[in-house]
């Protein structure tokens, strides 16, 4: 690969920006392609065999040939409510990322930020891990936290990156290098399959809805 020669102590030749805002924290927390398998294999299992449950975590614009058999208990969990929330059988309002007090994400460029809430969540919506913490106790499932500094310091175990002290600062050369080959891979299956269009429609803007 000719990757690593754009890395060099002095010189950063790699711009890479992700088409989804989430995808490089999730690379980061390590969901690259050493699960693309297992998701191809559970998503090939749950069209055979119906999962007893199925959760979508802010799974807007699901396409329809990655739902599970019909019958399938489907809880959507999220914002937008967009096509995922559709096909679910139970909605768990989410609050918005204006909502969220204490909350962090990672931006396109691999920055971990930090806010807080600029308004209360409306009705009974509520910050995705305290739903996803309250689904876990019905479960008796203990994820090790039970507070916000919890959710950081799993974070943390995870990634450097997700480090107080590395909160607003840039992802090291070698860091973003392994972010910029995962999504690289994450994104083969996706280059192979667009071969077959025309090269207008490679070329056409991947952006369906401005408004969201």
């Amino acid at each position: 690969s000719s990757l690593p020669r754009l890395l060099q102590p002095d010189w950063n030749g790699l711009a890479w920006l992700p088409l989804w805002a989430s995808r490089t924290g999730a690379l980061e927390l390590g969901w690259g392609s050493a699960y693309q398998a297992l998701e191809a294999d559970s998503l090939q299992a749950a069209k055979s065999q119906a999962p007893d449950l199925l959760l979508l975590l802010g799974a807007d614009n699901l396409p329809a040939d990655r739902l599970p058999p019909p019958g399938t208990p489907i809880i959507y969990l999220g914002t937008h409510g967009d096509a995922g929330a559709l096909q679910a059988n139970l909605l768990l309002p989410g609050a918005a990322y204006t909502e969220k007090d204490d909350a962090s994400w990672v931006n396109m460029e691999g920055r971990w930020q930090a806010s807080v809430a600029a308004v209360p969540p409306p009705g009974e919506a509520r910050s995705d891990w305290l739903i996803i913490r309250a689904m876990a106790e019905v479960a008796e499932v203990d994820l090790g936290y039970s507070d916000q500094a919890g959710v950081w310091r799993r974070l943390a175990e995870c990634s450097p990156l997700f480090d107080p002290a590395n909160l607003g600062r840039l992802p090291q050369a070698p860091d973003l290098l392994s972010l910029a080959q995962a999504e690289l891979q994450c994104s083969a299956e996706q280059t192979a399959s667009s071969q077959s269009k025309s090269a207008a429609s490679r070329l056409a803007s991947p952006i369906v809805d401005y408004y969201l």
